[in-house]
């Protein structure tokens, strides 16, 4: 597999930003809720599942690292329109607070033209969801079918996939924004 970083940063967080209605936002920590002292069996991280009939390894979890480090570097995966996948992740903020106890999830066209609904589901696609609640042992279930999807109707080229989510953090929360998970090489065939 080839790593892949991109050589403007700034240019990729601002296209992220136009794309999903977020702001570009670095980690911050913020005011704790009651399940913020939580202890999760593994740092935070979100991924990537291929679950596609020709995936070079069925069911492989591709991420970057750990709460944003990157020590893996971003994967590239070829993928085409159609494969299935699931989105995922582990250590995040547990609970039933609907937004910080999910993990968002967008895609960024690297070559900047807009269409990035990489996530497609029952005809409607999308540059940006949400998964599942994350149970009391700090996992978004891969399991789920809300955390599931095909490879939504794009042109060929390459998708960066962020992820945003929170993690407890010494009895606070540490928010993690836009942490690369994986590159999609979206071609006719793989």
């Amino acid at each position: 597999m080839r790593r892949h970083r991109p050589t403007k940063p700034g240019r990729l967080l601002a296209r992220l930003a136009a794309a999903t209605g977020m702001a570009a936002a670095v980690s911050a920590a913020i005011v704790a809720p009651a399940n913020a002292t939580a202890t999760c069996a593994t740092e935070g991280h979100a991924y990537y599942i291929d679950d596609g009939p020709n995936a070079p390894l069925p069911g492989f979890n591709y991420m970057s690292g750990f709460e944003g480090d990157q020590r893996y570097g971003v994967f590239q995966l070829r993928v085409k329109r159609g494969d299935r996948f699931r989105i995922a992740g582990n250590g995040i903020l547990p609970g039933s607070f609907q937004t910080q106890s999910r993990i968002q999830f967008a895609a960024v066209n690297l070559a900047g033209t807009s269409n990035a609904k990489i996530f497609s589901r029952n005809g409607a696609a999308s540059s940006s969801v949400a998964t599942s609640l994350a149970g009391s042992n700090c996992v978004v279930s891969d399991a789920n079918p809300v955390n599931a999807y095909t490879v939504g109707n794009v042109p060929n080229g390459t998708y960066r996939i962020f992820a945003s989510y929170n993690v407890p953090e010494n009895g606070t929360t540490k928010f993690v924004s836009n942490e690369p998970v994986v590159d999609l090489l979206v071609r006719d065939s793989r």
